[in-house]
Formats: C-alpha cells, structure tokens, sequence
C-alpha cells in the first residue's frame, strides 16, 4: 500500500508545480487548468450546508445509503458538476446520461443549454460545462456518455475534462483532499493499467464500467519479452525522454541518490 500512495502523492506533487491560475471572467485556456472536474454538493433547501471536491468525471454511484460525500446525506442533495470539457474535432455530438437517478437535470455546454439524446455542433477545443440535478432516492447513479458522427456511445475518458482551481472555495486542500486529486490524476493518467494496484480505484469507477473502457495506457502482459532492464530504468526515471508526451508523468527529481538506487 506504501507504493501506491507514493504513486498517488508523487501525482499531486508532480502536477502542482508551475501552476497557474485564471480569474472567472477571462478566457479559460487550457494550459491554466488542470485535470478534473469541480463538484459541488449541498443539501435541498439549504443555502449553509454544503461540501465540494475534485472528481475525475461527473459520476454518482452508490448502493441504498451510501452518500457521495461525508458532507451530505445519501439523498436530498443539489449535486453540481462544471469545469471544461475538451472537445476532441468539430463536429456533432450526442451526450446522454445513462443510469442516472437525478431529477431535475441539466447541462450547459459552452453557455447553451443542450438536451441529453439530442445533437449538438461543438467546436474543437476546450468549452465550459455544467451539469446540476437533485438526488431524492437512497441509490445513486450517474454515469456521462457520447457519441458523435465517427465513433459510438461510450463514456467520456476523465482525460476530456479539466477545471479551473482557481474557483476552489478552499485554496488550502487538507491531505484527504490531495490524496482525492491524486487519485484524479492517476485514473487520467491511466496509471491503472500499469500498475497492479486496483483496490484504489475500485470504488472509483461504478458497477458498468471497467478499466479497460474509460482508461487509456498498454497493458504489461509479458513485459519481460519487450523490454530490457536498462530501457525500464531509463523509463521510470523520466518517462519524457524517451517518449515526448506520453501521459505517464516525470515522478523522481534528478539526483545521485537516485542513480544508485
């Protein structure tokens, strides 16, 4: 367990440097972003109890009486999901919500209320979103998918959406909140496939969906036959020299210490 906090934590820290940040009104461009959407819960009828966190897609799911956050209740909760959403190619697209138990729900794409199951012409690139909708039943379920002209339904990766930190209400995450970014990043990432540490991320992805759908990154089988020693330390050491890119962050700093470990 000690190596997959290492993994969790090292995401964190290897994301928050350079970090820049952009008020509500300017442009939001996606280098001032980062991966992860900003939830908001806050129980119905009132305006003083209220819990957020960062999430890797906007997702409900829970058997009868689980609650999506130790700050609200399992059911008569306002949940509110936003950030950006990047756009892979302009064209059309179909958002549907599947298995979903809200009332009352909505999106926003871009500043245009959209109908979930109907189509809509979408510019490449990164467009604001909200979704927002009442849960009133004990067990929740929400799952976000697409489709578009070229490709069929299935969910949108977590590595499509981005948001601002700058509209955290609190700028000073405690280390559960770390721990809950990290984890963000590791499904964004893909680090899942990789790595044999399921049980992290075995409540982070609900009953229908599996790893292999909604995570990008090679499986290992018969790792030894594709690669040498040499390739793999090179590799762990700074993923970034060998393949410019690739999702799999620069973990370690450069040091002495490290070359003879």
């Amino acid at each position: 367990m000690r190596v997959c906090s290492t993994i969790v934590i090292g995401l964190v820290i290897a994301c928050s440097g350079g970090m820049s940040v952009f008020a509500e009104d300017d442009e939001q461009d996606v280098e001032t972003t980062l991966p992860g959407v900003l939830v908001r819960y806050s129980v119905t009828g009132s305006k003083t109890e209220s819990a957020e966190a960062v999430v890797a897609v906007p997702r409900l799911f829970g058997k009868a009486g689980q609650s999506p956050h130790v700050g609200v209740p399992a059911n008569g909760f306002h949940v509110e999901w936003s950030g950006v959403l990047l756009i892979p190619y302009q064209g059309q697209y179909t958002l549907t919500a599947r298995r979903q138990t809200l009332t009352d729900l909505s999106i926003v794409i871009d500043d245009q209320a959209i109908a979930f199951g109907s189509p809509v012409e979408l510019s490449q690139g990164p467009v604001p979103f909200k979704i927002s909708g009442i849960q009133t039943v004990d067990e929740s379920a929400f799952e976000l998918w697409w489709r578009s002209t070229i490709f069929p339904d299935e969910p949108i990766e977590a590595r499509h959406f981005r948001y601002d930190p700058a509209r955290l209400t609190t700028q000073e995450p405690s280390v559960s909140d770390r721990a809950d970014r990290g984890m963000v990043l590791a499904e964004t990432h893909g680090c899942i496939r990789c790595h044999s540490v399921a049980e992290m991320w075995s409540e982070s992805l609900s009953e229908s969906l599996s790893a292999e759908q909604t995570l990008p990154g090679p499986k290992l089988d018969d790792l030894g036959r594709r690669v040498n020693a040499s390739w793999l330390f090179r590799w762990i050491k700074n993923p970034q020299t060998l393949r410019h890119g690739t999702p799999m962050p620069h973990l370690f700093a450069d040091s002495a210490d490290e070359d003879r470990a």
